[in-house]
């Protein structure tokens, strides 16, 4: 009987290191997001920028962001469009939380799988005599998440010319 109890102890604990082995080889902890540096507009437009996923995460099951936005410059974020994005068919909302700064957020059923756009924003450019290029940021410290958190967000930030 002793024989058998260590035999079943040492099972139980070679499938539980395979299995921890197997999801810490499949997580990704880097994502990666851009917005264009190429956009153009004058005063009365409105510009559609998107916001590119560049990271796959075919496999992490993420059902759920958070991303803190802050821009400068003459503009104004008037909505999001999720239409032929990755987000396409999740709830997205826009909160224009403040001057120079406002939050997107969405979730799903179905994971994200796959690169490309996430979802758009649409700005309305301002008539002034600002002299600098509006820019667009995502604000990666904490209040900007995939999920509930635990992967590092790296961001390629936007300029409108």
């Amino acid at each position: 009987m002793r024989f058998l109890l260590k035999k079943s102890i040492k099972v139980l604990i070679g499938l539980a290191l395979t299995f921890t082995g197997w999801t810490t080889l499949a997580q990704v902890t880097d994502i990666s997001l851009s917005i264009p540096r190429d956009s153009t507009a004058f005063p009365g437009d409105t510009v559609r920028l998107p916001v590119i996923l560049n990271t796959n995460l075919d496999s992490e099951n993420i059902l759920a962001f958070r991303l803190d936005m802050s821009y400068n410059g003459p503009m104004k974020p008037i909505g999001i469009s999720k239409a032929g994005s990755l987000a396409s068919g999740w709830d997205v909302l826009f909160n224009n939380v403040a001057d120079g700064r406002f939050v997107v957020t969405g979730a799903g059923t179905t994971a994200l799988s796959g690169t490309g756009t996430l979802y758009y924003v649409d700005f309305e450019i301002q008539h002034t005599t600002h002299q600098t290029s509006p820019s667009v940021y995502l604000n990666t410290s904490g209040a900007s998440y995939f999920n509930e958190g635990g992967y590092n967000i790296a961001v390629d930030y936007g300029q409108i010319t």
